[in-house]
């Protein structure tokens, strides 16, 4: 089956994807623009940028004592406009940089991308995803316009399963033990 689905590939709207790159780009660029000056991929020139020049409260530290300017420290700070534009960039930055562009890497000449399944990379004997890994694509609303990109062969559809504990499960099922059937 994993060698199928490799070999097979997904279906990539080409067209659809770069749309959204270019449109992510020039958002990026636009939120971009007031704060210039500053290198948003980093941390402490950001941390400058929030508690120094915009005067803003530092609610966390970092492991080592710093100024946190992580998801978490922006959240409590996205009363802020300037935050929330912050939070944007970070956002869109993420979708370019580990979606848009490996996806539009490798699209073959067939109009697919073709991942590699590997079963045997994890400890816990779960599938992991190469070439791209399409395992992390957010189902965030936020992230829509990503999972756009993706189209179903004709007379199918596409589907996401959330395959929650599903290693219990499966002992359940295989064991037939009575108390974890019933949970």
């Amino acid at each position: 089956l994993a060698y199928r689905i490799t070999r097979t590939g997904v279906r990539v709207d080409e067209k659809q994807a770069t749309k959204g790159l270019a449109a992510a780009e020039a958002r990026i660029a636009e939120l971009s623009e007031p704060v210039a000056h500053v290198n948003l991929k980093a941390p402490a020139q950001v941390a400058a940028l929030l508690y120094d020049e915009w005067g803003l409260p530092c609610t966390s530290k970092t492991k080592t004592g710093g100024r946190s300017t992580d998801k978490d420290a922006l959240e409590g700070l996205s009363w802020d406009p300037r935050v929330a534009a912050l939070m944007e960039h970070r956002r869109l930055t993420k979708q370019v940089d580990a979606y848009y562009l490996p996806l539009l890497d490798r699209i073959g000449d067939d109009g697919r991308i073709h991942p590699s399944l590997n079963p045997w990379r994890t400890v816990t004997g779960r599938f992991s995803m190469s070439g791209p890994n399409l395992q992390p694509i957010p189902r965030e609303s936020t992230a829509a316009e990503i999972r756009k990109v993706f189209v179903p062969a004709k007379g199918l559809v596409l589907t996401e399963w959330d395959l929650s504990q599903i290693e219990v499960r499966v002992a359940a099922d295989l064991s037939q033990e009575p108390s974890l059937l019933r949970v």
